[in-house]
């Protein structure tokens, strides 16, 4: 499921009262683009730095200021590996938070940066295979239901 589609599926099952929370990579901009703001559907994007680790306590903020409608973190899989333990905040303060994880193997909107590579011994360089990561089953670590 590329990007656009999965917000397109998020559009789908979000209701009046939910808010979708993004940040950093390109989420921000396709939701800028894609996210439907009708019928009192929210949308909290930070574009101007592009903070990498934000989304997960500004859900939990989010959620703190609303008690009603889902609250969507949706942020790619480079994003939730730095700052996952925020998940363990949300579960210690009995706040519901959905957390979206696109995973697209570290940071691919800026291709070559940082990606999720083995170091390749022939080569020395990191493109070798990519590095497998659970991601429910570190969420569930923290307690998370995933």
């Amino acid at each position: 499921m590329i990007q656009g589609q999965l917000i397109h599926t998020m559009n789908e099952e979000a209701q009046p009262g939910d808010t979708v929370v993004a940040a950093a990579g390109s989420p921000p901009g396709d939701l800028h683009k894609l996210w439907d703001a009708t019928d009192g559907r929210n949308c909290h994007i930070e574009f101007g730095y592009s903070y990498i680790g934000y989304e997960i306590p500004v859900g939990i903020g989010v959620r703190m200021a609303q008690p009603d409608g889902e609250v969507i973190v949706y942020i790619g899989d480079g994003t939730y590996l730095m700052n996952p333990t925020e998940l363990v905040t949300a579960i210690q303060e009995g706040l519901k938070v959905a957390v979206v994880i696109t995973e697209t193997d570290g940071y691919q909107c800026i291709r070559a940066l940082q990606e999720f590579r083995c170091r390749d011994t022939t080569t020395n360089r990191l493109d070798g295979e990519y590095v497998s990561i659970d991601f429910a089953k570190n969420a569930e670590s923290f307690g998370a239901k995933t």
